[in-house]
């Protein structure tokens, strides 16, 4: 018999509580975006992708209709949209896919997500953007503020980047403990994304955060040690909003630890937040560093965020290294250790470090935990496969639950979500990711930018169509033929309209779109058992 106690111990146990508020964290951004089940405006057919002409084509729109200044570095960014002035609900789920290359997400509530009664997001500046959440049925007293940042800025333009929402403050009152999570990096078409990140520092915000980890800064109020430029500059854009989040949730109540958590780039802004709370500005303006509050950080899967022998050193020591505990996969090439097995991943960060910044290097600090799931890079760094290195490797569909949805077939199909509760927990996060409007708003973004006259004067009839449907709010296939009738006329000529192209053209794109939220409405009413 293997010996146990290491998974049942009490950091091992703290760590799957860290990767739960992760997952909260990543429902929270997926919330918060205008189109979560393509905030990337991949293509939607299976096994092609949007040719990169027409989607910079379609970037560059988006960017006028938002009004991006022409003359503004942040024309470089793809402009993921988000609504800044709403406070995600955690008591509502999300459906989420990051690009075609990835499945679709469901994000249902859990435990931790019912048991907050009060919510409230903050903008950049502090202030409070709505009047947030007063949530009835809630299983605790749990408080939440969420948090807003940026991310994309680097050494040449510090002051650009993009605003997000990138995490979330919780206070127990009951436990008197705080915990301070931060979302991961989301990018689209992975490959895309690192290519145009690494070379251009462009495209993805958030990789470019990630791909300026080998750039150092030299931190004043750290006596000049340095820090990866990327991950720094990232955290300090989110401080006043995380300030603010911190003081609702607390609400004045007492406090006797914070526990501070992230994945992957929210692993490195959670160390960030950390050293700042220990020995930085942050921990002096909450008062949380008179000995009498408990502050640990619990990165996983995270790469290092100082730059140096001597940084670490410093930072062991008057950052206490005892609280930092790092969770990390084996073979996951993102923690950037020499204790990670080398692999193709691993190796090619190696030859990047030595041909782009020699004499820098990033070093973790505290303990470092090798969990026992031994997939491969990239596999080895997605959440699934860390909560299955907790556990012994056994999986748990509840946690991370993924699926594909075909919306070509005569109904559209659900597949790879076999339990029944996640089905029923899906037809309200469908509900709450795709309508018909936002389906036609996102559809006629990418009618604008169709070359051919007739193509674009199809794609806006095909448009119409859509908009014209009149469906009541409580439609049930069951009961309402005459509906059913006029929506499923619509999908089939959208499925034509669609036919198999070679490649995704803008067009084309346009009635995928449509059809993904003509099988969303049809699915929510009923479609889906």
């Amino acid at each position: 018999m293997h010996p146990t106690y290491g998974l049942r111990c009490p950091s091992m146990i703290a760590a799957r509580v860290a990767l739960e508020r992760c997952r909260f964290a990543y429902k929270a951004y997926a919330q918060t975006l205008r189109f979560p089940m393509d905030p990337f405006f991949e293509s939607w057919g299976p096994g092609f992708s949007v040719s990169e002409q027409a989607r910079d084509r379609l970037m560059k729109h988006v960017h006028d209709e938002e009004q991006t200044p022409r003359s503004s570095d942040n024309r470089k960014f793809d402009p993921v949209l988000y609504y800044l002035d709403r406070t995600p609900n955690p008591h509502k789920g999300v459906v989420y896919r990051g690009g075609t290359d990835s499945k679709f997400i469901l994000f249902q509530p859990r435990p931790l997500d019912r048991s907050i009664s009060h919510a409230r997001g903050f903008n950049r500046f502090g202030r409070k953007v709505d009047d947030g959440h007063t949530l009835q049925g809630a299983t605790g007293a749990v408080r939440c503020g969420y948090f807003q940042g940026k991310t994309g800025m680097t050494s040449n333009h510090p002051t650009s980047g993009w605003p997000s929402w990138l995490g979330a403050v919780l206070y127990d009152g009951a436990a008197q403990e705080v915990s301070i999570v931060f979302r991961g990096s989301r990018s689209g078409d992975g490959i895309r994304a690192l290519a145009g990140a690494q070379t251009k520092s462009r495209g993805s915000p958030d990789w470019v955060t990630d791909m300026n980890h080998l750039k150092a800064i030299a931190v004043d109020k750290y006596r000049d040690h340095k820090f990866s430029i990327g991950f720094y500059l990232a955290y300090e854009s989110c401080v006043e909003s995380l300030r603010a989040a911190y003081r609702y949730a607390v609400n004045g109540g007492v406090v006797r630890s914070i526990q501070i958590t992230g994945h992957s780039l929210g692993g490195a802004l959670a160390q960030n937040a950390y050293i700042d709370l220990t020995c930085g500005t942050l921990g002096r303006a909450l008062e949380v560093q008179d000995g009498r509050v408990t502050l640990t950080c619990t990165p996983i899967s995270a790469p290092p965020v100082i730059i140096g022998v001597k940084a670490q050193r410093w930072m062991s020591l008057y950052a206490d290294a005892a609280g930092m505990r790092h969770f990390y996969n084996p073979r996951d090439a993102v923690h950037a250790c020499d204790l990670v097995e080398a692999g193709a991943h691993s190796r090619a960060n190696g030859a990047l470090k030595f041909a782009t910044h020699p004499v820098n290097s990033p070093r973790h600090f505290g303990s470092q935990t090798a969990l026992g799931n031994l997939s491969d890079f990239p596999d080895a760094h997605e959440p699934e496969m860390v909560w299955r290195g907790m556990n012994n490797n056994e999986t748990d569909a509840k946690f991370w639950p993924v699926f594909d949805l075909d919306v070509t077939a005569g109904m559209p199909q659900v597949k790879e979500l076999p339990d029944m509760s996640l089905m029923r927990s899906l037809k309200s996060a469908l509900a709450n990711s795709c309508t018909l409007r936002s389906a036609s708003v996102q559809a006629d973004l990418w009618r604008a930018v169709v070359k051919d006259e007739d193509r674009a004067e199809d794609a806006y009839q095909g448009i119409r169509s859509v908009r014209r449907l009149q469906l009541p709010q409580d439609f049930d296939v069951l009961r309402d033929h005459e509906a059913l009738v006029d929506l499923q006329r619509t999908r089939t000529g959208m499925i034509q309209k669609y036919g198999k192209p070679s490649s995704h053209s803008a067009s084309s794109s346009v009635y995928y779109t449509l059809l993904l939220g003509l099988s969303v409405r049809l699915l929510t009413a009923g479609a889906l058992v």
